[in-house]
Order: structure tokens, then C-alpha cells, then sequence
């Protein structure tokens, strides 16, 4: 299958995209970056060098990851749904009104 953009250009590196454990630091700093920026969604894009060495790309506010979801299998759109309801508290106003 060929995909538009960066997924396809991975295709010409010989590089495909997998599932990687996120270091625990990344983890934190990303979960940093979106709180207070009021992010209910973000695709991040890191790179990680020869040494292991992750390095911070960019935050796509309305990122797209079908095309990572398709490559790896992984059930990105499902937990992507299952958000608002997850979230549904956090949207009351102080005095308990939606």
C-alpha cells in the first residue's frame, strides 16, 4: 500500500514504522507540554538518533495517524474514540453545569 506523505517517504529510507516503548522522561514531558497548553489531542513526531537519543520534532495540534495506524496495527483511532467519554467530567463547569 502507498501512503501520501511521510509515510511514504519512510518507504524510500528503508525505514518502517513500529511500536517503541516511550522512555519514561518522554512520557512526562509530553504530558507536560499538552496540560497547560489545553490539548485534548497531539500527535508528536520525535526522531531517535544511533545513540538512543530521542529528539523532539514538532506537535501537530491536529496531527494525522491513520497511516502509522495501518503499518503497525496498532488501535490508535479506538482509543482516540474512547477519550471524550473518558474525559467527560473534566468538561463541567465549577458549578457543575456542562
Amino acid at each position: 500500500m502507498n501512503h501520501p506523505g511521510n509515510a511514504g517517504q519512510t518507504r524510500l529510507t528503508g525505514h518502517a514504522w513500529e511500536p517503541v516503548p516511550v522512555p519514561e522522561r518522554i512520557g512526562k514531558a509530553v504530558h507536560e507540554y499538552v496540560t497547560p497548553a489545553g490539548l485534548a489531542y497531539a500527535a508528536f513526531d520525535f526522531a531517535e538518533d544511533w545513540d538512543g537519543i530521542w529528539w523532539f520534532l514538532e506537535c501537530n495540534q491536529g496531527g494525522q495517524f491513520g497511516f502509522v495506524e495501518l503499518e503497525t496495527g496498532q488501535p490508535i483511532a479506538a482509543e482516540a474514540a474512547q477519550w471524550p467519554a473518558q474525559h467527560r467530567a473534566d468538561r463541567r463547569t465549577s458549578d457543575g453545569r456542562r
